[in-house]
């Protein structure tokens, strides 16, 4: 049979090249030493298409968008049609994206626009009449989530400027029902220190209707498909949930680290550290410093780095503080907080609250001085819990959430239509379906050490 050909065949593991070498074995010395041909073998990525979010959550009449884009070049352009099973939930737009051979790498938006409340698929198919691998190949789906909104409780209070939102606390809001006994104590940083800012949380307010700030342009850096910008800091490994938001506030300029070289993810966010981080991002949203307004704290030291940062966001009404006159510098910011800070701040830069929508998390009361802030930032799309049906909203934040909460209200403010990924809906910020690993990340007090915030440098 020595003229029959025979078949080797080849199975592609991974994208890349190999060469496959022959020898030959034989009684006859003739073809011992016969020279052979190599084969290279070049594997590469199957036709497909790459959608950066599999779900989106969003509110009645609000928008949210995910981006569409090809994984190989193709041979002649292809077209990607976008429909909604159910356009009375929502509609997508536009209803196709074309690609052409050289622009098949760069992501295209999709923008969704909600109608009405309940659940609708977006599939996706595409068509290409010069490229028979592009065409009517079958692709992943978006489930697009609409949640009805919610009344928010009580009046709606302006602000307009610091003089009024020392106006809007009242004696309600410093109810020791919402503060406990152990909240008192000044060295506490425990994870059980679930309401530490009951005055300052409880607050209920709404902006003025006008935008009160221009927002600056988005910066580059941190775009929802930027996963393979560099982060700086040697225990953020790129393959981290957290890597692409931790590098966007670094290149912003919200974070410099704990050191030249660490970023310290796993540990809590201290007040102190909030104050500076929301102050900068302010900065950096609206391109102008916060005045620095006098606070009525006498628990916060003058050489504190942070001194001047809560007095500006002491101003711009985003804390109120742990008391009429304590901030609790150097205490844990808790979930619940966090959503608070979010809403706020979002609400001073937009001149307008942000609408608060029903979530799925069965462990925040109704009573919670952060009840409703959960509502707006989930519908905000800042926020998925840390499971499906819980938002921990007693949980200290670490700093690699912290990063994740402040990295998608940036994207929120500036994006198209103000339309961050559903972020987290960014899957690819979170560690699976929720934002935030959760109790786990418990690291027990923070240490401020040359924290991230320290030095008039970082004001």
């Amino acid at each position: 049979n020595w003229e029959t050909p025979q078949a080797f065949t080849v199975t592609g593991q991974d994208t890349g090249t190999s060469a496959i070498t022959h020898a030959a074995t034989s009684d006859d010395s003739n073809y011992t030493i016969a020279a052979i041909g190599t084969v290279t073998a070049t594997v590469s990525n199957p036709p497909g298409v790459t959608l950066s979010d599999s779900e989106v959550s969003l509110v009645e009449g609000a928008t949210a968008t995910y981006t569409v884009r090809l994984d190989t070049q193709p041979a002649d352009s292809v077209t990607v049609m976008a429909t909604s099973a159910a356009t009375a939930t929502a509609t997508v737009a536009p209803s196709t994206v074309t690609f052409t051979t050289s622009d098949w790498a760069t992501p295209q938006t999709v923008t969704v626009t909600a109608a009405a409340a309940g659940t609708t698929s977006i599939t996706h198919i595409t068509v290409s009449t010069g490229d028979s691998d592009y065409n009517n190949l079958n692709t992943d789906s978006v489930t697009a989530t609409v949640a009805n909104q919610v009344t928010p409780r009580g009046p709606n209070r302006p602000i307009v400027g610091p003089p009024a939102i020392e106006t809007v606390e009242s004696p309600a809001e410093e109810d020791p029902v919402e503060e406990e006994p152990e909240e008192e104590e000044p060295a506490q940083e425990e994870p059980e220190t679930p309401e530490q800012e009951p005055a300052e949380e409880e607050v209920e307010q709404t902006l003025q209707a006008a935008p009160r700030y221009e927002i600056m342009p988005r910066n580059d850096n941190c775009k929802p498909d930027n996963g393979d910008t560099p982060v700086p800091f040697e225990d953020i490994p790129q393959s981290s949930w957290a890597a692409r938001d931790v590098s966007c506030l670094s290149h912003l300029e919200v974070t410099k680290g704990t050191s030249e070289t660490t970023y310290s993810p796993a540990e809590p966010v201290t007040r102190e550290q909030m104050a500076s981080f929301l102050a900068r991002l302010f900065n950096t949203v609206t391109g102008e410093a916060a005045p620095v307004v006098e606070t009525p704290f006498i628990d916060l030291p003058e050489d504190s780095y942070a001194y001047e940062d809560v007095g500006r966001i002491y101003g711009l009404g985003i804390t109120k503080g742990t008391s009429e006159t304590t901030y609790s510098h150097d205490r844990t910011v808790t979930r619940g907080q966090m959503a608070s800070f979010l809403a706020r701040f979002y609400a001073r830069v937009k001149g307008e609250a942000a609408p608060v929508v029903e979530t799925p998390f069965t462990d925040v009361s109704e009573d919670s001085f952060a009840y409703e802030d959960v509502g707006r930032i989930y519908g905000l799309g800042i926020t998925k819990g840390t499971s499906e049906t819980t938002y921990s909203d007693d949980d200290p934040v670490t700093r690699e959430q912290m990063a994740a909460f402040l990295a998608r209200l940036y994207r929120r403010l500036t994006g198209p239509s103000d339309d961050a990924e559903p972020a987290d809906a960014e899957p690819s910020d979170d560690p699976g379906p929720s934002d935030d690993p959760g109790p786990s990340d418990d690291a027990g007090p923070a240490d401020p050490g040359p924290s991230d915030d320290a030095g008039p440098g970082e004001q």
